[in-house]
């Protein structure tokens, strides 16, 4: 049981070199959230990736971690092969490598529907890849149940922050055209968030371990996020800006508490958690506020941001009676129902089901994990009160 605990007692690796590996992919994260090239944007993804790569490979210290870096090797080289191969097509319709530059638009205007797309296709899977949205989702959840749990929490937020950003302002500049690749983007993205949305939650009702669970409903998160960019386009930019913050904290809140409990019980099985709420009630308590927040009940942020989402869908739907708008409203708010039912999970294992007496172990390196983990839960109670305070940082 507590191998994991001694393993980590006996850490040998310099993390120096870890965070130079953080500064890289803040510093790809930055490029690619500022950018308007195709080229650099393509460098700042793959920055970020290879960063993520070696991270997850740096902290491998079982076969299984070891297996979880090279899959996720793996499926990035090759989603970063098809993209670039979409970007080069993309680059030979329009000549220009600037996706707001007017001749960039106007090739994509005038180019053969069919090459462009598969260009489109092409382009969308790398993206799809860093952001794990369906069907490219596949490496997501054995990745993030191999990775070590802090690497595992950044994984889930980090990187998906700055290719949400750029996908945001790609389907601003694209979908301001009304010729046919305008109307398949929001195609594309459209379908993709209420499929992902659907099999994210339906696949993590089934999870038993707590970190695939997480990751399935990171996937499911995604798909309301790729919700969340359909509806910025009737909304300001900090509704979608004020949801991708929100659901950057309680990620990060969430596997601080998994990291927490792993360290101290040395598992990550729901059935381990049976009667823990008496030994750790802060900890589980805080632990249900951002499951509240996850599902999109009041009065957390979560619930607020989602509102923000539904509105701005509700809008679009009202303005043009578009189906697609009606279909994500449907899926997002019946995907949340869903979620439900494995988020409560936790808390109800922890202070309703009778377990074992277990030995627990009170490391010393979890306190301050436990303690920003138990601020983050405060904040996103705070925040879903008082909105206006993250909402007025984007003005």
């Amino acid at each position: 049981m507590y191998n994991s605990i001694s393993n980590i007692k006996s850490w040998t690796k310099k993390l120096g070199d870890a965070y130079s590996i953080l500064l890289t992919a803040g510093l790809g994260l930055n490029i690619l959230t500022m950018t308007t090239n195709w080229l650099m944007a393509f460098i700042a993804i793959e920055t970020v990736s290879i960063s993520s790569y070696v991270l997850v490979g740096f902290f491998s210290e079982s076969k299984k971690q070891s297996e979880a870096a090279m899959k996720y090797v793996l499926f990035g080289s090759v989603s970063a092969a098809v993209m670039l191969y979409g970007l080069s097509l993309l680059y030979g319709f329009t000549g220009n490598l600037d996706f707001t530059a007017f001749e960039h638009i106007q090739g994509l205007i005038e180019a053969p529907k069919i090459l462009l797309t598969v260009a489109l296709l092409f382009m969308f899977a790398g993206i799809g890849f860093k952001l794990s949205f369906v069907p490219f989702h596949v490496w997501s959840p054995d990745v993030y149940e191999g990775a070590p749990t802090p690497i595992t929490a950044f994984l889930s937020t980090v990187p998906k922050v700055g290719v949400l950003v750029l996908l945001a302002r790609l389907f601003e500049e694209w979908t301001s055209s009304s010729f046919y690749f305008s109307e398949l983007v929001l195609i594309l993205i459209s379908v993709a968030a209420i499929v992902t949305m659907l099999a994210g939650n339906l696949i993590a009702l089934r999870q038993t371990n707590i970190k695939r669970m997480m990751a399935y409903s990171s996937i499911g998160h995604t798909g309301f996020l790729l919700m969340a960019i359909v509806g910025n386009l009737a909304s300001e930019p900090q509704v979608l800006l004020y949801y991708i913050a929100v659901y950057t904290l309680m990620n990060l809140g969430v596997f601080g508490f998994i990291d927490v409990l792993e360290r101290r019980i040395g598992s990550v099985q729901l059935e381990d958690y049976k009667g823990l709420g008496k030994n750790y009630p802060l900890l589980f308590s805080a632990f249900t506020v951002l499951g509240i927040s996850l599902v999109g009940l009041p009065p957390t942020a979560g619930f607020v941001g989602k509102l923000f989402v539904f509105t701005s869908i509700f809008d679009l739907f009202q303005f043009n009676n578009n189906p697609y708008y009606l279909i994500l409203l449907i899926t997002g708010a019946l995907t949340s129902v869903i979620s439900l039912f494995y988020y409560f999970k936790i808390p109800l294992f922890a202070f309703l089901r009778k377990g074992e007496e277990k030995e627990t172990s009170s490391v010393a390196d979890t306190k301050v994990v436990y303690v920003l983990s138990i601020i983050l839960g405060i904040a996103i109670l705070m925040l879903g009160i008082f909105p206006g305070i993250l909402l007025s940082l984007f003005k």
